[in-house]
Parts: structure tokens; sequence; C-alpha cells
């Protein structure tokens, strides 16, 4: 195999890698805003009582799983977030929260 074409291999299986990574960051991201809206069917008022605790711990859970999703969009070169927001349907709140979760 010629040098050129082992690093068109290489470059190809990164590409598939990186792919890969952002599909999983988006089906977490997905996952974790399906929980949050979960709670809002089955608690009508998710902001006050017990449940605004949980609630709470679902939108850090979910500002953090977009926080890597956008980490992952920007290793590829994709810095135009505002799409995903809106297509995902991400709400504000969790925007805010978006970072590494706090202890």
């Amino acid at each position: 195999m010629a040098q050129g074409d082992a690093n068109a291999a290489i470059e190809k299986e990164i590409r598939s890698e990186k792919a890969g990574a952002l599909a999983r960051a988006l089906e977490a991201l997905e996952a974790a805003l399906e929980a949050l809206e979960a709670l809002a069917r089955f608690d009508a008022a998710p902001r006050a009582g017990p449940a605004a605790a949980i609630r709470a711990d679902l939108v850090a859970d979910a500002g953090e799983r977009l926080w890597f999703l956008v980490i992952q969009r920007e290793a590829m070169g994709l810095m135009r977030h505002d799409v995903v927001y809106e297509v995902v349907r991400v709400p504000v709140e969790v925007r805010r929260a978006m970072g590494p979760r706090r202890a």
C-alpha cells in the first residue's frame, strides 16, 4: 500500500470516528431532553415541591450533554450551533446550563 493510500485510509477512519462520536453525543442530548419532557408530562408543576430538585438535576444533565455535543461539533470544525438548538428544540434554560455539571 502506498503512503498516500495509507494516509487516506487513516483519515477516512478518523472522520468515521468523529461522526460516530457526534451521533452518540446527539443521542445522549436527545435522551436527556426527553427525560426533562417526561418529567413535565408526569408533573404539571415540576418547578415546585419534590420534583424541583429532580428537574434541576435533569436540566444540569441536559446542559452537560449539550456541552459535549458542542465540543464535538467544534472539534469537527462546525461552529454554528444555532441550527442544532432549533432542530433538536433545546430549551433556553438548557442552553444557559450548558457546561460541566457542578458537584
